[in-house]
C-alpha cells in the first residue's frame, strides 16, 4: 500500500510495451527490460510513459492510484521472465 499519488519508478531500464488500461488492474505499464524480464505495475492513478519509449531505472513512470479492481491505493507489481511470473524479493540485494 501507499499514499494515492506517490510517485513510481521504474525498478530497471527498458522499453514500455504498454501503457493504458487493463481490465481488473486498472491502468498498467509494463516494461520489457529484455532477455526475457518484464515488469509491470498497475492500479496506478495516472501514467507518465507512452509505449514504444525508452525508460531508465529509477524514471518516474506513473503514481499510485486506486484504478481497476482495486479497494485502496496501492501499487501491483509483477516481474515476469520469459512469461511466468517471479518473485521480486529475489531482486532486493542488487
Amino acid at each position: 500500500s501507499a499514499a494515492a499519488g506517490s510517485p513510481v519508478f521504474a525498478t530497471g531500464s527498458g522499453v514500455v510495451e504498454f501503457a493504458g488500461q487493463m481490465g481488473e488492474l486498472g491502468n498498467t505499464v509494463v516494461v520489457d527490460h529484455q532477455n526475457g524480464y518484464k515488469s509491470s505495475y498497475s492500479h496506478l492513478k495516472d501514467i507518465r510513459v507512452r509505449k514504444g519509449r525508452s525508460v531508465s531505472k529509477g524514471g518516474i513512470i506513473g503514481t499510485v492510484g486506486v484504478t481497476g479492481n482495486s479497494s485502496g491505493a496501492h501499487l501491483h507489481y509483477e516481474i515476469m521472465k520469459d512469461g511466468k511470473r517471479i518473485n521480486p524479493e529475489i531482486f532486493t540485494h542488487y
